[in-house]
């Protein structure tokens, strides 16, 4: 199992999101730090990090920052889930 925590208080910008994510996973110098980069690096999730569960915690400081990035986001962490057959044994992902 591993556990990524998106904290709204510290990781407030697009970068801070993708950079914390790129550490946590260690994605490496060719990660292009967008939504679009995220699914392809994400998908599928190694056998190792299973199941991965992301949760967004004081998400409504970067809603409220960048809104559109915001959706981005959480469209991209569905499409993932989705990806992986909605199986919480594979990945979940929670938003607060």
């Amino acid at each position: 199992m591993k556990l990524i925590v998106l904290d709204g208080e510290k990781h407030k910008t697009p970068n801070d999101i993708y950079d914390h994510l790129s550490q946590e996973l260690a994605f490496g110098p060719y990660f292009g730090r967008n939504a679009d980069a995220l699914y392809d690096f994400m998908t599928p999730i190694d056998d190792e990090c299973r199941p991965l569960i992301v949760e967004w915690r004081n998400s409504s400081v970067f809603k409220n920052s960048y809104p559109e990035e915001f959706s981005r986001l959480l469209s991209t962490f569905r499409n993932i889930a989705r990806f992986s057959g909605f199986n919480e044994d594979v990945f979940k992902f929670n938003v607060s």
